[in-house]
This record gives C-alpha cells, structure tokens and sequence, in this order.
C-alpha cells in the first residue's frame, strides 16, 4: 500500500539524481491507525514535512486526505485515490487556499486491470502526470519493474494507467 508508493517515488527520484529524504511513522497501524509518510525531494536538512510546509498530499483513502489536509502549503496539490468528491466546504476552503485536487478512482482503475492491489501505482503514475512534479512517467516504470520483477509487467500498465487519467 502505502510504504511501497513510497519507497516506489523514492526510488524512481534517486535514479533520477535527486536528494531524497524519507520518513515513515507506523504509530497504530496493525491496530486500524494511520500510517504517515514523508518524502523529501532536493535538498532538506530534515525529512520531517511539518503542517503547511507539503507541496504534495497523497492519499490512499478519502479520510486520511481529508485528516492531513493540513499538512498542504497554500498552491499545493493534494491527489487522493476517492469514488466521492470531498464535501463542498473543504472544497471551499481548499479554493480559498489555492490548493489544487485531483481525485482518482484508483481502486476501481486497479479493479479493471486485474489487480485492485495496483491502486498505490496507479496513485505514483498519476504524480508524474503532475506539471509541478519532475519525476517521469519511465521513471517510475523503470523503478517499479526493479523492486517487483514478477509484477512489472502489471505495475508498468499501472503507472500508465496513473499517468494517462487526467
């Protein structure tokens, strides 16, 4: 789930030559908790993403999105793998925080694929699709065949998949 999308983005930016910087925090997670994860791109003295300082949220679920909003800069982007819109009033507020929404059904999308596991790579496709994110499309295909040999040929039509939904 969540830790492969990690790791899968940090790797597919460290053979692209950029500084990363990862942090993983499981608190309660075997017991139905939040597992958060921070990735750093460029140059950070700290992986720690504090409130208002993410340019990027990305969301499993539509609860986690809308629990960690708060990390978002004002002109960030937050993609969250959703069947619903978020409610009209955090849409208003997100306007009035210029933060962009992207909202994919990465799990119906892994569904027809054949694999509802490949949600998380359909999630990594659709950042590389983002204009503010330099990360490529081959990248990630490049990354993920690497770190699952025997699902590269379906994480491969996944970050595709991803990549082509907007």
């Amino acid at each position: 789930g969540v830790v492969f999308l990690n790791r899968l983005l940090a790797r597919a930016a460290m053979d692209a030559g950029f500084p990363v910087m990862s942090l993983e925090s499981h608190g309660m997670s075997r017991r139905g908790g939040s597992v958060v994860l921070n990735l750093r791109l460029g140059s950070h003295e700290s992986p720690l993403v504090t409130q208002g300082g993410a340019d990027l949220l990305l969301a499993l679920d539509e609860q986690e999105g809308l629990r960690n909003l708060s990390y978002l800069k004002s002109g960030g982007t937050v993609l969250v793998n959703s069947e619903n819109e978020f409610p009209q009033t955090v849409l208003i507020e997100l306007q009035r925080l210029q933060i962009k929404t992207q909202i994919i059904n990465a799990t119906e999308l892994a569904r027809n694929l054949g694999k509802v596991n490949a949600a998380n790579v359909i999630l990594a496709g659709a950042v590389a699709a983002l204009p503010a994110v330099s990360l490529s499309k081959e990248d990630l295909q490049n990354s993920a065949a690497a770190m699952s040999p025997k699902a590269a040929d379906l994480n491969c039509r996944a970050v595709e998949l991803g990549y082509n939904v907007f």
